[in-house]
């Protein structure tokens, strides 16, 4: 019976396989504040956007799915991208495509992360960077999936087959047993064990060598395979491995309910249900604790098999409703039809048939709408049971032909030979003794192949290992005649060029000797002349320098002092303008002054930020545009009435373009403030600068107001629109003028060899 039940429980523990190890938050987390510190710290364009990169790898390798960590490192990555449009570095742009790559593979975007990861892959391969292409061969191999297909986990094999090439060819002994570790995965779910036992004694080597700690997740891979292998003991000697280095080093991930789950199957295959039980609810818990839907589902049904087993009915429900109340709803399809099968299991295990007829009704309504190829095979070993106690022998046969038309030969010959034993019994019950007969000779000779295997497979264990342990003695005696042998090179060297240095040193004193007696003299004349000669040119370069740097500066101090000086001077007439405002009481006049000091402050903000900058000849419009917004806000006493939208993308133009956008900003902003919202009326007026195709910049000012008038259309007699139109044709642009949900603006123009920037970022400010 405890064999049967090992045999109902073997396929669960398969949902684990391929489990990955999670880095903990906490480590993220201090990861990403030690980037953050240096990144305050660095000087260099380089090593800034080394830094950048990393940091942007920790967001998309944080624990959790969280959106703002994969658009923050898009943002950072952006940040490295146009610092490298100055560095023109290959080895940066590769990075900044692997990291694209793995920030759109966690997004689930798998088509654009796949295009990045080749284009990363093409890079390295030009520039002969086999330390970061292997790297990128390890993330091209996650875009294939383990649960479609043997061929695309043979696909994965080849990428990573390709990155331990490499991972060897730099010597990175860590990166080598990560990578055979992954191998030796693949090749267990492929039903190659022996290949895969292979190569994790081989990462066990290597991880030990280095001084690796975290053993946890090999040691239960190692164990997983003894489990299916037949290996029970040696299954639960890696699992207590497993258990004990998780607690060493204070794993708290998922991968800690793997590892109880399967030490707790191995313990049931013995029949050691105390140990078994402990075991699996630790497993419960973490599976809780990470709210991981389908790891509860494994656990609770885990937990409902021993506990039916054992014939505590009361245990195995109290099990399954701690399941249901972990589970948050709604529930799926999947979810409920599993919650009822555990109920099935604990009542058909007492024999309570009764009991579990309305929970099979339950499972035959939610059939209907699930594929047979993504069930348990406990949903049909318990329902056949089920139809075959209470004699209902079609629908026995029907589930039957259903179960057996889901195993194929990847599935392992444990649940063939599980599977031909329950229709032998099913055959027996119907009267065909005959078919009964066949079906049980069928389980009998899986039964004994999977015992020959098991043989077969332990001793290629213990031959391995002895192999291993071989290899690695006579690494370490190689390893020490090596020392010694080095040591002994190093002191024939040392004496060999002691000798030659010593009658070298003799003969170049004696010739050195009797050349300075010849020459003194010669040499001390030609010496002074030379002298005087150095020195002449230093006092002439030092002199040059010194007039070159004071050009510069005194360059640098016109071109600063023009700027504000004509800023002084646009603020004195705008001065004036505002005087000449409060001593008119004409409403037509004073429009006309405000309009005027308006537009000379747009000009003057422009020379401030020249003044204020170390950049003379252009202007960063995003934070210009908000400086002319707060100023037409506060010009106009429109704070809490009108609300500004601001999408400008981080364009710099020179200042003979910034000039007329910012009169055309000017114009078309106050137009919508004056016209737009008349009385009190709120609204929103939006200004966008967007780089478009070709190199054109597109400006739009966009109010939700009352539009304007039928009759005012491009032909239009004022001033305001006449000035766009004039400003925009000074810029070869276009200007045109829409009546929709309020008024739109339009300015187009081309800016060929006047915009400096790498890449577009939105940013939006909300006033």
């Amino acid at each position: 019976m405890c064999r049967r039940l090992a045999l109902q429980i073997l396929f669960l523990t398969s949902f684990f396989a391929t489990k990955a190890q999670t880095i903990p938050a906490e480590q993220t987390s201090r990861r990403i504040h030690e980037l953050s510190r240096a990144l305050k710290e660095t000087g260099t364009d380089s090593s800034r956007a080394k830094l950048l990169l990393e940091l942007a790898l920790c967001y998309v390798y944080k624990p959790g799915e969280f959106s703002g960590d994969l658009d923050s490192a898009k943002l950072l990555v952006s940040e490295a991208e146009q610092i490298n449009g100055r560095l023109h570095d290959k080895k940066t742009e590769a990075r900044a495509y692997f990291v694209y790559a793995a920030a759109h593979r966690e997004k689930g975007d798998r088509a654009n992360g796949k295009a990045y990861i080749e284009s990363s892959l093409k890079i390295y391969e030009s520039i002969s960077d086999p330390a970061n292409m292997a790297e990128a061969w390890v993330e091209r191999s996650r875009y294939y999936s383990i649960s479609e297909s043997a061929a695309e986990i043979k696909e994965m094999r080849k990428c990573l087959d390709k990155a331990l090439a490499l991972f060897r060819t730099t010597g990175s002994r860590q990166r080598q047993a990560d990578v055979l570790k992954d191998l030796g995965d693949l090749d267990q779910i492929l039903g190659n064990a022996e290949l895969a036992m292979k190569e994790l004694n081989e990462a066990l080597s290597i991880y030990k060598s280095v001084g690796h700690k975290s053993l946890q997740g090999i040691y239960d891979l190692m164990g997983y395979i003894f489990g299916k292998k037949g290996d029970l003991h040696d299954a639960v000697r890696f699992g207590l491995l497993a258990v004990k280095t998780g607690e060493e080093v204070k794993d708290t991930t998922l991968q800690m309910c793997t590892i109880y789950v399967r030490l707790a199957v191995a313990y049931a295959y013995l029949s050691d249900f105390d140990q078994a039980i402990p075991n699996a609810n630790k497993a419960l818990s973490i599976a809780i604790k990470y709210n991981d839907r389908s790891s509860i589902l494994v656990c609770t049904e885990i937990n409902c098999l021993f506990y039916s087993r054992l014939g505590k009915e009361a245990a195995s429900i109290e099990s399954i409703r701690q399941g249901e109340a972990a589970l948050q709803k709604p529930w799926s399809r999947y979810d409920s039809l599993h919650l009822n099968l555990f109920y099935v299991i604990t009542y058909v295990s007492s024999k309570k048939f009764e009991k579990a007829r309305p929970y099979v009704d339950e499972m035959e309504r939610l059939l209907k709408g699930i594929q047979k190829d993504v069930l348990t095979f406990s949903t049909f070993h318990f329902l056949v049971t089920y139809y075959l106690n209470i004699r209902q022998f079609n629908k026995a046969e029907t589930t039957m032909s259903d179960y057996l038309s889901v195993l194929v030969p990847n599935n392992g010959k444990r649940h063939m030979a599980r599977a031909y034993l329950l229709k032998s019994q099913l055959d027996s019950a119907r009267g065909n003794f005959k078919s009964a007969l066949v079906n049980y000779q069928l389980h009998k000779s899986l039964t004994d192949s999977i015992l020959n295997e098991a043989s077969t497979f332990q001793f290629a264990q213990m031959e391995v290992e002895h192999e291993t342990e071989k290899k690695d003695n006579d690494i370490k005696l190689l390893k020490q005649q090596q020392i010694i042998q080095e040591a002994s090179l190093q002191q024939s060297l040392l004496l060999r060029n002691i000798v030659i240095g010593g009658v070298v040193a003799l003969a170049l004193l004696s010739v050195l000797l009797y050349g300075r007696y010849r020459t003194k003299q010669g040499l001390y004349k030609q010496l002074q002349a030379k002298q005087q000669e150095v020195n002449e040119k230093n006092v002439e370069l030092e002199n040059l320098v010194a007039d070159k740097d004071e050009l510069l500066i005194q360059k640098e101090w016109l071109v600063r002092e023009i700027h504000h000086r004509v800023k002084n001077n646009l603020q004195i007439v705008t001065s004036l303008l505002t005087s000449q405002m409060d001593s008119t009481e004409n409403g037509a006049v004073m429009d006309a002054i405000r309009e005027s000091r308006n537009r000379i402050e747009a000009i003057a903000m422009i020379h401030q930020r020249l003044y204020n900058t170390n950049n003379y000849g252009s202007i960063m419009m995003p934070a210009y545009v908000v400086e002319l917004v707060e100023h037409l806000r506060e010009a106009y006493g429109a704070d809490g009435r009108i609300v500004f939208s601001l999408f400008v993308d981080p364009i710099s133009l020179d200042i003979s373009v910034a000039l007329p956008v910012g009169l055309i900003l000017n114009e078309a902003i106050s137009n919508a403030m004056k016209h737009a919202f008349p009385g009190e009326i709120q609204g929103t007026i939006a200004v966008r600068i967007n780089k478009a195709l070709e190199n054109k910049v597109i400006i739009e000012v966009e109010d939700d107001g009352i539009g304007f008038s039928e009759k005012v259309d491009g032909d239009s007699v004022s001033f305001g629109i006449r000035l766009i139109k004039g400003l925009a044709s000074d810029l070869s642009g276009e200007s045109q003028m829409f009546n929709g949900k309020g008024t739109t603006v339009r300015v187009v123009f081309s800016i060929d060899g006047l915009l400096k920037q790498n890449r577009l970022v939105d940013t939006t400010q909300l006033f």
